[in-house]
């Protein structure tokens, strides 16, 4: 029927005295259900609510009501309870209806109805009569949702309380509807609403933003949740929260930095951010994926790797995101000497795992190398140290001697040193050096070169017991500072030991030259600075530090040039000095007149001594009997981690660096990419650098080429009249640094035209 003809129809029942039987009005609309309690809300009519028989948020005592239908007197209108009953169940619904149904009534009482058509049909056919059905379109049933009374609720559409849940059904049209309650779904099993709960700010979270069901409970404590509430409900979804709290939410890995420093909650909100939009940082993508809390984080960090093969072909770009990361955090130190602990378990593979990011991984680095010598190849190792640790590979990188054997020398040299061993075919080199003695000829005194140095405006450095082993360290680190070396191989005096090597100083002086005095890397390796004696490193671990304060002063020279406090700066050394004479820790046989000083790398000179042929005479009138290979005189006792006093090429050859600041990079240009030869006219190949230098010399292949220049721009080389027609690279070498690489330049032969092969 329509509504009018269900307000006739409650009207006439009204007008009846001789009525006892109650009345049913079924609506299917929130409008048509608001339009009958409005029209009937007048006069002396009572309308009876769930409210009216409930405490806050109980069900209400339907005992109560049924009471109060049987004895009160006049026009009575039920409204909500049917709602309240289809919480209960089907079963209920029905039950109660037929039971009202069923009543003698003082009074006229109507039982407005919500979308209960199903349920009024009785099975006394006689009560049908009694019901009054409304056409219309139904109102959707809402989703309730029951939430805990403590947590905030920001829609509009929301009910305090269960006793007020009925009427609000039964009067807003709504998907969703929101009650404050201390009840459960759990205690409504039958209802025929869709009923769910938000019990804790977690629930909450999920309804503000689905995407939050992504992310599971346990991830954080009811607090936490609570905390993230109160900004998502300002902000409306996690992408904008991380966005004004965090950064930007697509870049989350610049932020773990700065993550250390934040406070708890906004730590664990920096987490769940991670765990909800991930990170480009591979490694810390994985980490924020295995870690259970903020605090798991960094541990799975610093353990990022130790479930892949060093072997696999994402490895190093794996490593590489590690070791970015690792670059922005502090760990502590407990952490990562559980790291070293644990990657021990990989053997000589442990090297693949460890950075240069801390002190401990540096010193296990050295000592997995040592541990495990002989099963890295030279090559091997530079490849690995070229990510694991730059400063070392640069260390192992070649200098460009002027001479065949001192480049074989050193090279071998600081592998073994790395290694902490003397190989056979080393020592046979060592050996024989000890009686051929070549690097006199090889090598100036550096005495005769340092008087020949430009001091204009210089300002030297005087690094006590810094050897050539480090040229190619020096050479590489200049090119990252921007410093052009200028480097001169020279010998020192013998005996190798300081009191006989300052020379240099009173050139110094001569020149008006200030020059500091820097004695941390002798002090290192002799005198037990820093705790290094070989009780404590029987690993080179040393050198992790002798790479530091040689970095340190390059850094000071670089700011000083820059500043322009000074034009050049020179940087020179009295000697080197020798790892592998501690290692090799043998003393020569035989008793001598006069005891071993100096670690027993040198002794007074006799006759005795001078018939032994790794022993150099040095000094006036023989003063000094000085060992060549690296063997000691009595009593010799070791007191540190390297020695110098000895004619062994690591302890007698020395360096003088010259030092210039250049702001740009250094260009080198091919002149002539095309040369044209001839068994008469031989290929001689033009170069222009941007940046003046000198002592250039250029390698193509195997060969070194001395360039020509005049002004320190141009340059070039001539090659040999047999020169194949073919295409060339050229690495060209400034002061022994290497400024350039893989030049390429094309020979053609005069009357030919080779075929381009490429």
């Amino acid at each position: 029927m329509t509504l009018e003809r269900c307000y006739s129809s409650i009207d006439h029942y009204l007008n009846r005295e001789d009525e006892s039987a109650p009345r049913f009005v079924n609506v299917e609309s929130v409008e048509d259900m608001a339009g009958i309690v409005d029209h009937y809300k007048v006069g002396e009519n009572i309308v009876l609510t769930i409210e009216k028989y409930s405490s806050e948020d109980e069900n209400p005592r339907i005992a109560d009501l049924l009471n109060d239908l049987a004895t009160l007197q006049g026009n009575i209108f039920l409204t909500g309870f049917t709602t309240y009953w289809k919480l209960m169940g089907a079963k209920e619904l029905s039950s109660q209806l037929t039971a009202i149904a069923q009543m003698s009534v003082e009074g006229h009482v109507v039982v407005l109805c919500f979308q209960c058509s199903d349920y009024l049909s009785f099975r006394d056919l006689r009560l049908n009569r009694l019901v009054y059905s409304v056409d219309g379109v139904a109102t959707p049933k809402p989703h309730i949702i029951f939430v805990n009374p403590m947590l905030q609720v920001t829609n509009e559409d929301w009910v305090k309380g269960i006793q007020n849940l009925p009427a609000f059904i039964e009067s807003v049209d709504a998907d969703t509807l929101y009650v404050k309650t201390k009840h459960q779904p759990e205690e409504y099993p039958y209802a025929l609403f869709r009923i769910s709960e938000e019990a804790n700010p977690y629930d909450a979270l999920c309804r503000i933003d689905q995407s939050t069901e992504a992310l599971t409970k346990d991830m954080g404590t009811d607090e936490q949740w609570a905390y993230a509430l109160t900004l998502l409900q300002e902000k409306g979804d996690w992408a904008n929260t991380i966005n004004h709290e965090i950064g930007l939410y697509s870049n989350l890995e610049l932020f773990i930095n700065a993550s250390q420093d934040y406070p708890d909650a906004k730590k664990w909100l920096y987490f769940i951010a991670l765990k909800r939009f991930g990170a480009k940082n591979e490694c810390l993508d994985r980490a924020s994926q295995k870690a259970q809390a903020y605090e798991d984080l960094i541990h799975w960090i610093v353990r990022g790797l130790v479930d892949l093969d060093c072997k696999s072909p994402d490895f190093w770009k794996l490593y590489d995101c590690r070791k970015a990361l690792l670059s922005q955090m502090e760990v502590s130190d407990d952490e990562v000497l559980d790291y070293c602990r644990y990657i021990k378990c990989k053997k000589r593979d442990a090297l693949y795992y460890l950075t240069d990011s801390h002190r401990l991984e540096k010193e296990l680095i050295l000592e997995c190398i040592a541990d495990y010598s002989g099963s890295f190849s030279y090559g091997e190792l530079r490849s690995v140290l070229q990510h694991v640790y730059p400063d070392l590979y640069a260390y192992l990188m070649p200098y460009k001697f002027n001479a065949a054997l001192l480049n074989q020398y050193f090279e071998n040299y600081k592998f073994c040193k790395l290694e902490n061993r003397i190989t056979p075919e080393f020592y046979s080199l060592v050996e024989e050096q000890a009686v051929k003695r070549e690097y006199n000829l090889l090598l100036p005194s550096r005495s005769e070169k340092i008087e020949s140095v430009d001091m204009s405006g210089a300002f030297a450095y005087f690094i006590d017991a810094m050897g050539v082993e480090f040229l190619g360290y020096i050479s590489e680190k200049s090119k990252q500072k921007k410093l052009l070396p200028k480097i001169t191989v020279c010998r020192s005096e013998l005996p190798s030991i300081t009191s006989r090597n300052k020379e240099f100083l009173d050139v110094f002086a001569e020149h008006n030259v200030q020059c500091k005095n820097i004695k941390q890397i002798d002090d290192i390796k002799h005198h037990g600075a820093e705790n290094f004696t070989l009780e404590n490193s029987p690993y080179p671990t040393h050198l992790i530090r002798e790479l530091e304060i040689i970095d340190h002063v390059l850094d000071l020279i670089k700011l000083d040039l820059a500043k322009g406090k000074y034009t050049k700066a020179i940087l020179v050394s009295d000697h080197g000095a020798s790892r592998l004479v501690v290692l090799k820790n043998q003393l020569i046989d035989g008793e001598f007149d006069a005891k071993g000083t100096h670690c027993g790398r040198v002794c007074a000179y006799t006759e005795q001594t001078g018939s032994m042929p790794m022993i150099v005479q040095a000094g006036e009138n023989d003063e000094y009997a000085v060992v060549a290979n690296y063997e000691r005189f009595k009593p010799g006792r070791l007191m540190g981690v390297e020695v110098h006093g000895g004619a062994t090429l690591e302890e007698v050859t020395v360096p003088i660096i010259e030092l210039s600041y250049v702001p740009g990079d250094i260009e080198i240009i091919v002149q002539t990419p095309l040369v044209m030869s001839s068994i008469r006219k031989p290929p001689i190949i033009e170069f222009y650098s941007t940046t003046k230098i000198d002592d250039i010399v250029v390698n193509v292949g195997n060969t070194e080429y001395k360039a020509d220049t005049t002004d320190g721009h141009s340059f070039s080389i001539e090659m040999s009249k047999r020169t194949r027609a073919n295409t060339y690279t050229a690495d060209v070498y400034a002061g022994g640094t290497m400024i350039a690489t893989g030049l390429e330049f094309r020979v053609e032969k005069e009357g030919f035209k080779s075929n381009d092969i490429l």
